[in-house]
């Protein structure tokens, strides 16, 4: 299906062209700020996304990078709306599409709630961009993915190749969530949280899912969610309290039954076999302090990649790229303009 444009603003320009500078662009616009469409997915879903650039100039063709952001279980486009402008001001052509039964998009229930489902989403995503927007009908993209967004690149890439992909950002996801390895022999670097059967039933509980439907995530469990994917107060989070609301706000918004079908699926995927395999140029944001990975396991991603590069954030957490976002926002320029890491022999 065709975008379907909304309504949009002139985004501020950045005081220091071709660098990140969060001071000139507020904490998190509303969506408005930013261009906002939607367009209908292969099975019907209608899918929204945000635009880091005004409409008259990625209609125009203006050239740059082309990135778009993947967020993460129970969360939102809107997690990136402090980073659109900015990146935009720096020279980039930047999107942060609501994954389907998150944000904008429609809920799906049950149906759809594969993690290899929304790299096929991923899929109709980019070749959307190439063929609505002339500024990325030449351009590779790079794909920014924060925790679950992760294993939806790892899954596109699997599917669908790297022919249209430049780099790689990732944040915070390790390879494997469970610790019911499916290989046999010993992983404890996953999930400290949601690992095998029985958390993942005490997941359904604190989301208080219900089969019969209906039913919406509660505060206490969106509340809980956010405190433990941060790992510290920084001056820009103290600056703008505003941002803890909107990402609990957000969290509420999502079904139970679509979070919980999404996570079953999620946590057991193994992407270990898949790492070395991936060519494309990758910086793996490692958050240290995360309370919903051991660090090491994080890590264990860009060591695996023949062109990965770790980058620790060391008092970061899960959501570092909230905690320290200009320096986030850096490490996305250096991918978008393909800096790339040094190919490396294949691990394993």
């Amino acid at each position: 299906g065709g975008a379907g444009e909304g309504g949009g603003v002139p985004l501020a320009r950045s005081a220091r062209p071709g660098m990140v500078d969060m001071r000139d662009h507020g904490p998190h616009p509303t969506v408005a700020a930013a261009s906002t469409m939607s367009y209908t997915a292969s099975d019907g879903l209608r899918l929204h996304f945000s635009a880091g650039r005004q409409k008259d100039r990625l209609a125009g063709g203006a050239g740059g990078p082309a990135v778009v952001c993947l967020h993460g279980w129970s969360g939102s486009r809107r997690y990136f709306d402090h980073l659109l402008a900015p990146l935009a001001d720096a020279g980039c052509n930047v999107f942060a599409p609501d994954l389907r039964a998150h944000g904008d998009s429609a809920d799906c229930g049950g149906h759809g709630m594969h993690v290899a489902r929304l790299a096929a989403d991923l899929r109709e995503f980019l070749e959307l961009l190439q063929v609505s927007f002339p500024a990325c009908g030449s351009e590779k993209f790079t794909l920014v993915g924060t925790s679950m967004g992760c294993a939806v690149i790892w899954s596109y890439l699997e599917l669908f190749g790297e022919d249209l992909v430049r780099s790689l950002v990732l944040v915070d996801q390790a390879p494997l969530q469970n610790r019911e390895d499916p290989l046999g022999g010993a992983w404890q670097l996953g999930s400290t949280g949601c690992y095998d059967s029985e958390t993942l039933r005490a997941l359904g509980a604190a989301l208080q899912y219900a089969p019969a439907g209906g039913n919406r995530v509660p505060r206490a469990f969106a509340d809980g969610n956010a405190e433990a994917c941060f790992s510290q107060t920084t001056p820009w989070m103290e600056a703008h309290p505003e941002v803890l609301e909107l990402l609990a706000s957000e969290t509420l918004r999502c079904s139970p039954a679509a979070l919980l079908a999404l996570m079953a699926d999620h946590t057991r995927l193994d992407w270990r076999p898949l790492l070395p395999r991936v060519r494309v140029p990758a910086w793996n944001c490692v958050g240290v302090k995360s309370k919903i990975f051991p660090w090491e396991g994080v890590a264990w991603v860009g060591d695996a990649m023949p062109r990965g590069r770790n980058v620790l954030f060391e008092q970061g957490g899960h959501w570092l790229y909230l905690e320290e976002p200009e320096r986030f926002a850096e490490v996305v320029l250096e991918a978008a303009s393909h800096l790339d890491a040094p190919a490396r022999p294949a691990a394993g």
